[in-house]
């Protein structure tokens, strides 16, 4: 809330990624607060699980990182 109206800082879409910018960062103690306006999915991918998709996928992914 600003000056008592909703303060939006992004509007999310379909298949949007919240807090990628922390995990490039590699900031481990980031917390994201969300709140939507509609009903809506949350997925959370651990971070063992991510790992081990870079793994799989290293050439590919780390270019694809380092080129964003």
């Amino acid at each position: 809330m600003f000056d008592d109206n909703p303060f939006v800082i992004e509007k999310l879409h379909r298949g949007s990624i919240i807090n990628y910018r922390n995990w490039f960062m590699d900031d481990e103690d980031a917390h994201v607060y969300v709140k939507f306006a509609t009903n809506a999915i949350v997925q959370e991918i651990d971070i063992d699980v991510m790992n081990k998709i870079c793994a799989l996928h290293k050439t590919d992914l780390e270019e694809k990182f380092l080129r964003y």
